[in-house]
């Protein structure tokens, strides 16, 4: 039984040197601070990856922090973290491979409160945890996950969702009644999901049964295989229905395993690697990379569309093109890459050999680096798609890029649609066409092309047949 000073202390935690008391909405924790507890304990995040989460908290955390605080709080006892980002997973995960999973996810957002509930929460009693998870409170909604969920839709923060090799085996993530409860939480309050690159397969998520077998309603808490906790009994209560696995029809059940099944994207194709849209940097790129390292032959597709990609992380992903055998596709869309980022590229392109198609579109190249790509184009023989579509190419560029084409013989679809070329870059291009043999699909829309450009595409289209868009 906690005493009433306890409940109070637990409930709302408190700063010790200053004694505010601060709720669930500031029990953040930093990515440094997170690489410094790596640094605490060696033991566990180098010289024995297979220690779990249950087993960190149980032989560690529980052992190192008993003051009443949680390790977040520990660590920002004078200055709380506001919750920005809240990572959902399961507890089987090994914590070497969590820390970098997350490091990968959060890295380039030094400063962003993150909840981690192991981390967050004091891991005392099964009262005490149960009290701060609770607030007080009989309801599911009102507790500490609500509040973290306010916190992190007030900040315009995502929920990272990072599942572990684990559970492939078994239920996958989503067997866990907590995840299940805190996706459709999150998608029902219009926070963004991010799922991790590495853990959003099918398997990762669903199990071996797949999504055709995904039934939320057969989720369970805690340890696999334990009695149901009284969080299950809360979450079960509130979704409708009793508390029963078995005994459960509710279309609430039905209603979340539809939103689930709809929202989680995961990749249905083997050697993939997507993390399009995560929000990756410099920093989240390089660890990406190393993680690809261990095993390169394991990836054939590297998406990065709509990320923080500028032009160091180009310059990394170029270092480690010009080494990789295996990579087939890389998708750079909607990012930050200026001209130093595609000569960088261009220049691992005359070393790679098995990258067949490369996707800059949406980036803010001009015709500096158009025309490292265009001379790259010239060495390289296994390249077959370029899209530079949506980019600050202008005539020079496009000249260049046609220069290449009488060269090359091996790209077939070169994109070049919405950005600045002319008429002189559109008779370039047009001229070379009639030398070229490989290449089929030509994209030119939403340039600025007069009447005599548009008139030698015209031209080159009939007499070679290609497909050829203006």
């Amino acid at each position: 039984t906690c005493t009433p000073e306890f409940v109070t202390h637990v409930l709302c935690t408190w700063v010790t040197n200053s004694g505010v008391h601060v709720g669930p909405r500031m029990w953040g924790i930093t990515c440094q601070q997170m690489q410094a507890l790596g640094q605490q304990y060696p033991t566990v995040f180098v010289d024995n990856p297979s220690i779990s989460a249950r087993i960190f908290v149980e032989e560690y955390i529980k052992n190192d922090y008993r003051d009443g605080r949680g390790v977040a709080l520990t660590f920002n006892d004078e200055h709380p973290q506001e919750i920005g980002m809240m990572i959902s997973h399961c507890w089987d995960e090994t914590m070497s491979a969590f820390l970098r999973d997350v490091l990968i996810m959060t890295v380039d957002q030094e400063t962003t409160g993150i909840f981690i509930c192991f981390l967050a929460l004091y891991q005392g009693t099964s009262t005490e945890v149960n009290l701060q998870v609770t607030q007080g409170s009989t309801k599911i909604k009102e507790g500490c996950f609500a509040e973290v969920l306010h916190s992190v839709e007030n900040n315009d923060g995502p929920m990272v969702v990072i599942s572990n090799d684990a559970v492939c085996n078994t239920g996958g993530l989503y067997s866990r009644l907590w995840c299940v409860w805190e996706v459709y939480c999150a998608m029902k309050d219009g926070v963004e999901i991010l799922m991790h690159p590495r853990t959003s397969t099918e398997q990762h998520l669903f199990g071996t049964g797949g999504k055709t077998h995904f039934n939320p309603k057969n989720a369970r808490c805690g340890k696999p295989g334990s009695t149901m906790s009284a969080d299950e009994v809360s979450i079960r209560r509130t979704v409708g229905g009793p508390a029963l696995p078995c005994c459960l029809s509710s279309s609430k059940w039905t209603h979340i395993q539809k939103k689930i099944l709809d929202r989680s994207q995961y990749t249905t194709k083997p050697g993939w690697m997507e993390a399009a849209g995560c929000h990756l940097g410099y920093h989240g790129v390089k660890l990406l990379l190393e993680l690809m390292a261990e095993d390169p032959s394991k990836y054939t597709s590297l998406i990065l569309i709509n990320n923080r990609i500028d032009d160091r992380a180009a310059e990394a992903l170029a270092a480690a093109l010009q080494h990789n055998t295996t990579l087939q596709s890389l998708s750079l869309g909607g990012n930050k890459i200026g001209d130093d980022g595609a000569k960088a590229l261009a220049a691992a392109l005359r070393h790679n050999t098995t990258l067949t198609c490369l996707y800059l579109n949406g980036n803010k190249i001009g015709d500096g680096g158009a025309e490292a790509l265009a001379a790259a184009l010239q060495d390289n023989t296994t390249l077959q798609v370029l899209n530079l579509s949506y980019n600050k190419i202008g005539e020079d560029g496009a000249k260049a890029l046609a220069a290449a084409l009488q060269h090359n013989t091996t790209l077939q679809t070169l994109r070049l649609g919405f950005n600045g070329i002319g008429d002189d870059g559109a008779k370039a291009l047009a001229a070379a066409l009639h030398h070229n043999t490989t290449l089929q699909d030509l994209r030119l829309f939403g340039n600025q092309i007069g009447e005599g450009g548009k008139q030698a595409l015209r031209a080159a289209k009939a007499e070679t047949g290609k497909h050829v868009l203006y």
